[in-house]
């Protein structure tokens, strides 16, 4: 199974992977992998080594690499065999975000992208609204709330348009938002 956690800046997702990663270690009954982000990583090289590659700085180049990695990460986890030991790999962010941070940045529309999120599909989709109690700013993260909220309104806009059913996390802790992930994965 493929599971994707998205949402917009602000809505708690990294805290919620990490919780995820440690809750699901005490899991028997899954076995799972976290796909990272590349985004994330990324930006963190490129401030240390090349800041003319960062995505405020070169959003094409860099729009056009998450792009690659992303799909990277789909095929690289490519188990279409099927795995009789309930597998499930969750991604933080999918291939169809990079739809959403095209339209947010008012960028080129990738035709060969748009066809990638068509054949390459994942099982689940979880989006996690914003949340304005919880959302901060950091290095990487340099949205403002009503920049937040605009992306959470195109990725659910992008996940519709590939033709997702999407599952809203609620507002919760965040150990009840892994129990009602977990629970959404069975």
């Amino acid at each position: 199974m493929r599971a994707v956690i998205t949402g917009g800046a602000g809505s708690g997702k990294s805290s919620l992977l990490k919780a995820f990663n440690t809750y699901m270690a005490y899991n028997d009954d899954y076995r799972f992998t976290l796909v990272h982000e590349p985004a994330r990583e990324w930006i963190s090289h490129f401030q240390k080594y090349d800041e003319s590659k960062l995505p405020w700085n070169n959003r094409n180049f860099f729009q056009n690499l998450v792009e690659v990695l992303a799909l990277k990460n789909w095929v690289k986890h490519d188990n279409t065999m099927g795995d009789p030991n309930n597998f499930t790999y969750i991604y933080d962010r999918g291939l169809v975000d990079e739809l959403m941070y095209r339209d947010y940045f008012s960028m080129e529309f990738s035709e060969s992208h748009y066809q990638n999120c068509l054949k390459y599909k994942y099982d689940k989709v979880f989006i996690l609204p914003f949340w304005k109690e919880i959302f901060e700013k950091d290095d990487q993260r340099i949205e403002t709330e009503e920049q937040a909220e605009l992306q959470e309104q195109l990725l659910k806009d992008a996940y519709y348009k590939c033709g997702y059913e999407i599952i809203e996390v609620p507002k919760l802790s965040v150990k009840e938002r892994v129990e009602f992930i977990t629970s959404n994965l069975k």
